[in-house]
């Protein structure tokens, strides 16, 4: 296969870490809450669209019923003849 475009070398990628506990610590937390959420994925998937669900009704409230400067979504006109 011939490509114009040469593919970055690994030694072309200096990450400075500050130390290697560090790295391995934050490796095994990512292997483990990956690992858990893979296990659990019905519990993780029903807490995180509950999650977004509660949260865009808040977000609503908000805007609807009393904080008129709550500038999160200032854009977006709400429709008052919308019943929902």
């Amino acid at each position: 296969m011939v490509s114009h475009w040469s593919f970055p070398a690994f030694k072309l990628f200096a990450i400075r870490v500050a130390s290697f506990q560090l790295v391995l610590l934050t490796a095994m937390f990512a292997v483990f809450l990956l690992y858990g959420v893979l296990y659990h994925f019905a519990i993780a998937f029903f807490a995180l669209s509950w999650g977004y669900v509660s949260s865009s009704l808040v977000v609503n409230g908000l805007r609807r019923w009393g904080y008129s400067e709550f500038t999160l979504f200032a854009d977006w006109e709400v429709d008052e003849n919308d019943p929902t």
